[in-house]
């Protein structure tokens, strides 16, 4: 089998995804070896390489160490490339909170220096990872063309990187799609348990409960899988469907309010119990349209919550996992450690994937 055809006049084969070894990267990467593209991960590895272990991809997969803000390595991964998938971020509100430099070097600056080096070298195709956190609070339905409203640094930074990008797209012939993806889920290959589903699968399979702040605060969720597809049918889109295109990337089936999540995995964790607290210490509130994705990409998500909470269930109970709060399932613990070993001067040499 030979990669899908791009539109009319393009077949890209080989597939540049930096930030390829985190949650969302590890996941894509199969996925992309699996439809035989040629896939090179570029990646500094602060999860080291476990995620990739056991990808036998021969000469379609190479792998490549190096930070997204060293523009003259990157500049030489680049080279040849047809499609360019940046999933390279400081991820989360408190992961950016431990050094807000690095947090806006890498998830923005980083991405418009990508975005050019790869205009330059005649890439064709560049795809973003932004985050519907940029709608922050909203009364409505949100879609691509309301109102923003971030709350918090991640979001900020996604924000900036996805201007500096469409900036910069109107003098350049690579086309650009920025993908604002909900909050993702599922069982990866590089595991967290520091997103909100699968910490409430980590606490119903602990603890026996699952502990909700506020409840009435709505969110969109994805799998990490059909986050996966998204990008690759992105890819694999007409340039006309897809250029200087922004998608809420997700969908309308998976908005949920914190409560009803809540009370969705307590039912299907045996002997769970669910707890509430009037206290919301989270102020976002995003009830999102994904009617975009869906009509010109053909995009509706595969998998649902009763999903992701079995698989991580079975994978834990596969792994023997007890501690789903340890330092090595979460990006902040991560990058805290980090930046005490550096020392508070020093920016942690960091790429991560998206969410």
């Amino acid at each position: 089998m030979t990669p899908r055809a791009l539109g009319r006049d393009i077949t890209p084969r080989h597939v540049l995804v930096l930030g390829g070894a985190g949650y969302l990267g590890s996941v894509l990467v199969r996925r992309l070896l699996d439809l035989r593209y040629t896939v090179t991960v570029y990646d500094s590895f602060i999860y080291d390489r476990d995620s990739l272990e056991g990808i036998d991809g021969g000469d379609l997969f190479a792998v490549e160490r190096g930070d997204v803000r060293d523009t003259a390595r990157l500049r030489d991964v680049i080279a040849g490339k047809d499609v360019v998938v940046d999933l390279a971020a400081i991820v989360g509100d408190a992961g950016c909170d431990v050094d807000p430099a690095a947090a806006r070097a890498i998830n923005a600056d980083a991405a418009r220096d990508a975005f050019r080096l790869a205009a330059d070298a005649g890439v064709e195709r560049f795809v973003f990872a932004s985050t519907c956190s940029v709608y922050g609070y909203g009364e409505d339905i949100l879609d691509e063309a309301s109102f923003l409203n971030p709350v918090s640094l991640y979001a900020q930074t996604k924000l900036t990187g996805e201007l500096l990008l469409l900036a910069d797209r109107h003098r350049v012939d690579t086309t650009l799609t920025i993908l604002r993806f909900a909050t993702l889920f599922g069982w990866s290959w590089r595991p967290r348990f520091d997103l909100v589903v699968n910490t409430m699968t980590g606490h119903a399979l602990s603890r026996g409960r699952v502990t909700v702040m506020g409840g009435n605060q709505w969110r969109p969720h994805l799998h990490v899988r059909d986050a996966a597809e998204s990008i690759v049918r992105v890819i694999e889109a007409p340039r006309d469907a897809v250029d200087c295109e922004i998608f809420n990337a997700g969908g309308n089936a998976l908005n949920m309010t914190v409560r009803e999540l809540g009370e969705t995995i307590a039912r299907l964790v045996p002997g769970c119990r669910l707890e509430t607290r009037p206290e919301a210490i989270d102020p976002r509130n995003y009830l999102v349209d994904f009617g975009k994705i869906r009509e010109r990409l053909a995009f509706v998500p595969r998998f649902g919550i009763a999903d992701g909470v079995r698989e991580i269930a079975r994978a834990a109970d596969r792994e023997g996992i007890t501690r789903f709060d340890a330092p090595r399932y979460s990006n902040v613990a991560i990058l805290r450690a980090l930046h005490e070993r550096a020392g508070r001067e020093t920016a942690p040499e960091t790429v991560l994937s998206t969410r």
